[in-house]
């Protein structure tokens, strides 16, 4: 019986100690290290997805007219850099709500967080695409009437009206670059005038 208990001594004696220097360790830790987060937390933290310079940026812009959408790829905007995935939603909603000068004059409608993560960012901003009306001018070439596109350079067409075939008003007008607001007006005045 002796023997037994002092083997058994032999064995408890080190698991107490092991258990003491353990709990003593933790202990000891959390008076000099009060900040250090324990491992469970610190796993979390690493895993939070925060965007950074490395972060790619695709952007899928869709018109809602006719469905077709272009996606391109950016380096991500300077003032999302550091955002985790709340605060990046709130940063959309924000730029959904007032929008640029430039986004509005192209017909935005909304933009969506489509994916997030530290690697890849995708959004997608709708538009109704508004298609702006070409203007136009009438000039002279050659004793001829030419349409010209409204930066007055390009020729949209060459007409067979000749200038001195033309009232004199219009004449005055048509070297004066006669401006035509759309193409119904254009088209009206070459039927109007054309032999």
């Amino acid at each position: 019986m002796k023997v037994a208990k002092s083997i058994g001594l032999f064995f408890l004696y080190p698991l107490c100690m092991f258990l003491i220097g353990g709990f003593s360790f933790y202990y000891m830790e959390s008076i000099f290290y009060p900040g250090k987060q324990p491992d469970s937390e610190q796993v979390a933290a690493e895993e939070k997805q925060i965007l950074t310079s490395d972060t790619q940026y695709v952007i899928i812009e869709t018109d809602l007219m006719d469905g077709s959408s272009v996606e391109t790829t950016w380096n991500i905007p300077e003032q999302y850099i550091g955002m985790d995935r709340d605060r990046f939603i709130e940063a959309m909603e924000s730029y959904e709500q007032s929008p640029p000068l430039a986004e509005q004059n192209k017909g935005f409608v909304s933009v969506e967080v489509k994916s997030f993560s530290k690697e890849k960012v995708v959004i997608r901003k709708n538009y109704f695409f508004s298609e702006e009306a070409q203007h136009y001018y009438l000039t002279v070439k050659d004793n001829y009437v030419a349409v010209m596109y409204e930066d007055l350079k390009t020729v949209y067409m060459d007409t067979t009206i000749l200038l001195n075939t033309l009232p004199e008003r219009i004449q005055a007008e048509i070297m004066l670059n006669k401006y035509m607001e759309s193409e119904k007006e254009l088209y009206d005045f070459l039927e109007t005038y054309s032999s």
